[in-house]
């Protein structure tokens, strides 16, 4: 055989060969990627919960959920790497709720937010023969809470007194947190007894919230208590809540205490639409809890919520003080 001819297939074989490793490489490519076993324990574990648990559970395509999460996992390697699909995770709920918390410093959302408010001006509440409360954002530990109630109730004892025709209390700046300090501090203004319900997936009360003699109670359990609670004066004063698109969660369920109160009127913006409770479940690795919206919120009516509060007086937010004063003033 001429050289040429021995050469030519020689080279042939050699570019077959060459073919075959690279047709070799492409197949590994194409393999599915896989998560690493923390990763992919991690998140079995999460669409187990939501599966579960979710409020929303029965209108959502699990088949599809899933696939969507685990292509977003992909061949992420560790926890912390897989975040943006725990976002994704949260926001195929559709409950606008849900979060997961790191190491109880920040948190993973995966939901629309909240209406933001411009920057609070400086502000003095002057008004004669009215009270003002302004109640904002609590989270903190359990003495910290019971220190927030208490100094709400001061502020009320401070400002109380026979010739006040009302109150004014503004939750506009509320985006949630812990609502039993809240309850518990304007527990004088709430009034004694039952002031709101939990209900799950079938509208059914699972609880109830309270405000009895200093304390704010789940059930018959004081969650946080405020020693030698104060008394108003008169108990049956007109109250006006002032509520905004950032009044959400907390905020809304301290607002919610307030319905059904008598002479008690809710003026505003349309809360954010959150006024649902958060069920909290450990997930497999340290530091990442999930933070599940599991029920809805009610007033002590019975009515349910677990959407935005729309107010008696839809109002913009610099009209609502005002038009609070006028109502109670009539």
């Amino acid at each position: 055989m001429p050289f040429a001819t021995y050469r030519q297939l020689f080279m042939n074989r050699g570019l077959v060969v060459i073919v075959a490793l690279l047709c070799s490489t492409c197949a590994t490519k194409n393999v599915d990627p896989k998560p690493a076993e923390p990763v992919k324990a991690f998140f079995t574990k999460l669409i187990q919960i939501v599966e579960q648990n979710s409020i929303n559970r029965r209108e959502i395509d699990w088949a599809d959920y899933k696939a969507k999460v685990w292509a977003k996992v992909g061949n992420t390697q560790t926890v912390p790497e897989s975040e943006s699909a725990m976002v994704l995770a949260l926001a195929l709920l559709k409950d606008n709720h849900s979060t997961i918390i790191v190491d109880n410093k920040r948190s993973l959302y995966g939901g629309t937010g909240c209406q933001v408010l411009p920057a609070l001006t400086p502000f003095t509440f002057a008004e004669p023969n009215i009270g003002y409360v302004k109640v904002e954002s609590f989270t903190g530990s359990s003495q910290e809470g019971i220190n927030f109630a208490r100094a709400i109730q001061n502020e009320i004892a401070r400002q109380d007194d026979e010739n006040l025709k009302g109150w004014i209390v503004d939750l506009r700046r509320n985006g949630g947190g812990n609502m039993y300090p809240m309850i518990a501090g304007l527990g004088p203004l709430i009034g004694e007894g039952t002031c709101g319900y939990f209900y799950d997936i079938d509208n059914k009360p699972t609880a109830s919230f309270a405000y009895q003699q200093g304390g704010a109670l789940l059930n018959q359990t004081v969650l946080v208590q405020v020693e030698k609670p104060y008394q108003l004066v008169s108990s049956n004063s007109k109250i006006a809540v002032l509520i905004s698109g950032s009044t959400a969660s907390s905020g809304e369920a301290t607002a919610l205490a307030f319905v059904g109160r008598p002479n008690t009127r809710l003026l505003g913006a349309a809360s954010c639409g959150l006024s649902t409770g958060n069920q909290s479940y450990d997930l497999p690795f340290y530091g990442y809890k999930l933070n599940l919206f599991t029920v809805r919120i009610g007033d002590r009516t019975g009515k349910v919520y677990g959407k935005e509060i729309v107010p008696d007086d839809i109002l913009p937010y610099e009209q609502s003080i005002a038009n609070a004063v006028k109502w109670i003033n009539r």
